[in-house]
């Protein structure tokens, strides 16, 4: 008798045997796996569980396809991206280009701006949003005639519009440029979406943590809006003379006019 059968007869007539060597492996296993992820430091020659989502990581990172992607990637100066879609149900007519809808938008906007953290791998460099190449009504232009061989250039969205018309002439201006209507506004004029370009996909899950906080406490001052006391000391300027965002000059408009001299007193002797 061979030893295939040997094995089958075996595992035939003791069934409980076999059934509980089964058991016990997977449970020894188990442990195995659990350990190091819950105790990593204490169990360090083991490999902890690591949940990865990135379908790029289902091929080799010296696959030939993966290199030249990566490659062209670095050449052409391309992130992978966050698309945040803003619609507002509540008004069919004109969707999000009303007074308060674009107004929270570009809130939203200035807060995703600020989303950069130190590499802890590299302090000199930071992680998170790629503002420069963000794309949302408040960052990309708007090119239009100015007369007669004169070419006018100026912001979509400078400042959240204060009125119905204003709030329409954004949109407008957007359906009008060809890059801009079907990807930055829905081809119905309804919907906005913010590009957010990101340094790699293991910030994604921070900045979207982040993103539902602010949308969920629209009113709450988040550091990534604040930044720096220098660039806190700019917008409180900046909000002296009725700009940058509402929270900020809301903020400036309660404090006491000692308080916003002395202020504008240190932003001044900081500049010197």
């Amino acid at each position: 008798m061979d030893t295939g059968r040997k094995v089958g007869r075996f595992a035939v007539e003791h069934p409980r045997l076999i059934a509980s060597l089964i058991v016990g492996i997977t449970v020894v296993l188990t442990i195995l796996a659990v350990l190091p992820s819950i105790w990593p430091r204490t169990f360090a020659p083991l490999n902890s569980l690591k949940i990865d989502t990135d379908p790029e990581n289902m091929l080799p990172g010296d696959e030939p396809v993966r290199v030249f992607h990566d490659r062209m990637k670095e050449i052409m100066s391309l992130n992978d991206m966050i698309v945040v879609g803003i619609v507002n149900p509540e008004n069919e007519k004109h969707g999000v280009f009303t007074p308060e809808s674009l107004s929270k938008i570009y809130a939203l906007t200035e807060f995703s701006r600020g989303l950069r953290w130190r590499d802890p791998e590299d302090p000199a460099q930071f992680t998170g949003v790629v503002e420069q190449d963000m794309i949302a009504p408040s960052m990309v232009d708007n090119v239009e005639s100015g007369g007669a061989g004169v070419v006018r250039f100026e912001w979509l969205m400078s400042q959240p519009p204060e009125t119905l018309e204003e709030a329409r002439a954004v949109k407008r201006k957007a359906l009008d440029i060809p890059f801009l209507k079907g990807t930055l506004v829905s081809e119905d004029g309804k919907a906005v979406a913010l590009y957010l370009p990101i340094t790699s996909k293991d910030v994604t899950y921070r900045i979207y943590s982040a993103l539902k906080q602010k949308i969920e406490n629209p009113s709450r001052l988040f550091p990534s809006e604040v930044g720096s006391f220098n660039g806190l000391l700019d917008q409180l300027a900046a909000a002296s003379e009725g700009q940058g965002p509402a929270l900020i000059r809301d903020i400036w408009r309660q404090l006491s006019s000692e308080t916003q001299e002395k202020l504008l007193d240190v932003r001044k002797e900081v500049d010197e």
